[in-house]
């Protein structure tokens, strides 16, 4: 079994040497929506918006992602009270690219992930803001990529951050997105 991932990877890797382009630099303004982990066993499925940023050799590149997450939430049967979370996610990360053909390419993505939280909570005239310290967790993530243009593709991805590590495999935030990537 040792043998055969061994011999996969340098299948891989003369098919990636092969498809050389020298050093590729871009940016990729992200949408999506995510499952994050707000405190405890809250959580909140909402929409975010951040980039990434990414320099890639040949089949293998770093990434560096931010993301935020504004989102608000009524409470309350008079309407006087509400709620609201921003999210605010830094990522660096080591990227792999496998050309599957000239125009695709398949993504897989592993890094360290921080986050913050503040949440925001209004009674009446009374605004309470509370930053939750800064938390740390390792990511995986998967994409793939179809170039349009000799600098432009549209991308897909999704990427899990494992928060509770070691002790709770089933505490994770979930992240869904969809982008373009411009590269030159």
């Amino acid at each position: 079994m040792k043998k055969f991932a061994l011999f996969g990877f340098f299948v891989l890797a003369n098919t990636q040497a092969a498809n050389y382009r020298g050093i590729e630099y871009s940016i990729e303004p992200l949408y999506g929506r995510e499952k994050s982990q707000i405190s405890g066993s809250n959580y909140l499925w909402s929409y975010y918006y951040g980039a990434r940023i990414s320099v890639r050799y040949d089949f293998i590149g770093g990434e560096f992602t931010y993301t935020r997450t504004d989102s608000g939430t009524l409470l309350g049967a008079a309407l006087n009270e509400s709620n609201g979370f921003e999210v605010e996610k830094l990522k660096i990360g080591i990227l792999a690219p496998y050309a599957v053909t000239p125009e695709l390419n398949l993504l897989g993505r592993i890094g360290g992930s921080a986050k913050r939280v503040t949440e925001y909570n209004i009674t009446g005239f009374t605004l309470n803001r509370i930053v939750h310290p800064p938390t740390y967790a390792p990511y995986i993530g998967i994409g793939a990529e179809y170039n349009l243009l000799e600098f432009l593709a549209v991308t897909a991805s999704a990427t899990v951050t494992f928060n509770g590590i070691p002790d709770d495999l089933f505490n994770n935030d979930y992240e869904f997105s969809g982008g373009v990537r411009f590269f030159f």
